[in-house]
């Protein structure tokens, strides 16, 4: 190994991640990684976060300094902290980082020990995107990290934005701006973000929300050789009566039930109005009982948010699915945009077609705006840009209705 090398950390709020950079910023030797630990007092905690940084150090190679990427707010310059009420190293206000961490490694390091560098974590991040990965060449940008907090960083060119640069918010931070009267961390943060696991995929399919809910092998499984009622909407009162009856014999503790549905029971499936009817006669023919909605996110979440305020809250990395690009390009979305150019040709053709046929014009104009609402891309655009299906989408994606 050439040239001095530097002993650098990220401080998240879950993890502490450890290693030693060359001055290029390269890598070298393996990321050490440490349960942040971060709700310890005070002295425990500077131990502990003084063992991640020498985690990954063999003992033999000098180091030059000590570089830490670590949340706000601090003085960053001085290596001061002033963290309180975001449920993390609130035990490390007012500490003075630089002496307390420079005393504890530099009897292993030497003077390099106390030669600490202090940057804001997302900020860091927002250098190394810049400088060394996919945001090369971004000339203004919005970097925003979500875990205990938000963490944001702004930039122009190749440097962190300016303070007082226009339409950027003090130090760069979005987490204390107000949003929908609270701050903006307490949205966009993981006590914000809530996940639930449904019963299976498609819950609302199986309970009978699609009239096609015996024709697959998932719900024949379920309901066995039971023939279907012959009406839709008693075939979902039966259902949505059983698994209510089930979900109380398991001690189920709420007043509402979520269930994700499709239009078709499998993957990117086609808008389907029959679910809407479905449910309107549903609540038309048993209004004592279980009201369906349908709803979205955001009503979803305004629904369930004060009843799941305690949820339990569970710590991790966010596994990580589908990172490159969307997931897949279906039929449906390929034929949605034939029919938009084909409905478009079709009134250069006849300019009074609305007029001639307004019944036939509407419907199309329905399903187009439906389909317009799905899924656009494919699995293969980034890492086979070349292959011939990545090809047709792009060009497809480019090309005016």
């Amino acid at each position: 190994m050439k040239g001095p090398l530097y002993l650098c950390a990220d401080i998240g709020g879950t993890q502490i991640k450890t290693g030693l950079l060359d001055g290029a910023g390269r890598l070298v030797g393996a990321i050490h990684r440490e349960d942040a630990q971060a709700g310890l007092p005070q002295q425990p905690l500077l131990d502990h976060i003084a063992a991640c940084l020498l985690a990954p150090w063999p003992g033999e190679v000098p180091v030059a300094g000590v570089c830490l990427a670590m949340p706000g707010p601090c003085d960053y310059p001085a290596g001061r902290c002033w963290i309180e009420g975001l449920e993390k190293y609130g035990s490390l206000y007012g500490a003075d980082l630089r002496r307390e961490l420079g005393a504890r490694l530099a009897p292993a390091l030497g003077p390099a020990g106390e030669n600490l560098l202090f940057q804001n974590d997302v900020a860091a991040f927002a250098l190394g995107e810049l400088r060394c990965g996919c945001a090369q060449g971004v000339q203004r940008g919005l970097f925003v990290c979500v875990g205990t907090g938000c963490g944001s960083a702004f930039t122009v060119g190749d440097a962190l934005a300016p303070e007082g640069t226009p339409g950027v918010p003090p130090q760069g931070y979005l987490y204390p701006l107000p949003l929908a009267g609270k701050r903006v961390d307490d949205w966009l943060s993981r006590r914000g973000l809530l996940v639930w696991n449904g019963e299976h995929y498609n819950l609302g399919n199986v309970l009978g929300l699609t009239p096609d809910r015996h024709t697959n092998g998932m719900t024949a499984n379920f309901f066995g050789d039971v023939p279907a009622p012959e009406s839709d909407v008693e075939a979902l009162h039966q259902s949505v009566e059983s698994y209510l009856t089930l979900c109380e014999e398991n001690g189920y503790p709420y007043d509402f039930i979520i269930a994700s549905v499709s239009g078709l029971f499998h993957d990117n499936a086609p808008p389907n109005l029959e679910i809407l009817h479905l449910i309107e006669a549903y609540n038309q023919r048993y209004p004592q009982g279980v009201q369906l909605r349908m709803v979205s996110l955001q009503e979803l979440y305004s629904a369930i948010r004060e009843p799941l305020a305690d949820s339990p809250v569970y710590r991790g990395d966010l596994t990580d699915w589908w990172a490159n690009g969307v997931g897949s390009t279906p039929y449906a979305v390929k034929h949605y945009r034939e029919a938009q150019r084909r409905y478009g040709l079709a009134r250069r053709l006849e300019p009074q077609l609305g007029e001639k046929d307004p019944a036939l014009c509407r419907a199309a104009e329905d399903n187009l705006l439906l389909y317009a609402e799905h899924t656009w891309g494919h699995s293969s655009t980034i890492p086979s840009a070349c292959a011939t299906t990545g090809r047709r989408t792009t060009a497809a994606r480019c090309t005016p209705g």
